[in-house]
C-alpha cells in the first residue's frame, strides 16, 4: 500500500538537498530585528518577516481601541447614548406616545411603546425633542422603517 502525502504538505515541504531560489531563501531566513512598541515605547525583538508593532497583547489591544480602531466613527455612539438618556428626551418620548394614544401609526396595534423620529435623529438635531417629529410604532413597524421599508398609512 502506497501512502500519499497530502497535497498541502508536499507543496510546501522542503526536501533535503533541494536548491531554493533567492526569493524563497530570503523568506525562510529567521533574522531577528529590534523595534520599539508604538504604545509604550519599549524596545522588543521580533522576526523581520513579522509585522508586529507592539511588544505585548496588552499593548496590541490598546493599539486598536478608540480612534485607532478601523471602524471608529468619531465616538458617535457615546454621544447618541448620552442624548437618548436625558430627561428632555424621555419627556419627548412620553409626549409622542400619549399623543398617539399608545397605538401604532402603521398598523393600529394597541400598546405600542416605541417612539420613532419621522425626520432622522442624526441628521436633524434641532428636531430631536420636537413632539411633532415623532410617531408611535409597534416593534414590527419600527423594524421596517430601520430597514428602509416605507410604511404606507
Amino acid at each position: 500500500m502506497v501512502h500519499k502525502q497530502p497535497i498541502w504538505l508536499s507543496k510546501y515541504q522542503i526536501q533535503k538537498g533541494q536548491h531554493l531560489s533567492p526569493q524563497t531563501q530570503f523568506k525562510k531566513t529567521k533574522e531577528k530585528v529590534n523595534r520599539n512598541c508604538v504604545i509604550c515605547g519599549k524596545p522588543f525583538e521580533t522576526y523581520e518577516s513579522q509585522r508586529k508593532k507592539c511588544c505585548s497583547k496588552e499593548c496590541g489591544y490598546k493599539a486598536i481601541q478608540g480612534c485607532n480602531h478601523p471602524r471608529w466613527k468619531g465616538g458617535i455612539a457615546k454621544t447618541n447614548q448620552k442624548l437618548r438618556t436625558t430627561q428632555e428626551y424621555r419627556k419627548w418620548r412620553m409626549k409622542v406616545l400619549v399623543k398617539a394614544d399608545f397605538r401604532c401609526a402603521g398598523c393600529g396595534q394597541e400598546n405600542s411603546w416605541e417612539a420613532h423620529h419621522i425626520k432622522s435623529f442624526a441628521e436633524n438635531p434641532e428636531l430631536r425633542c420636537d413632539a411633532d417629529n415623532g410617531e408611535c410604532l409597534c416593534n414590527l413597524c419600527h423594524n421596517k422603517t430601520k430597514k428602509g421599508v416605507e410604511i404606507k398609512w
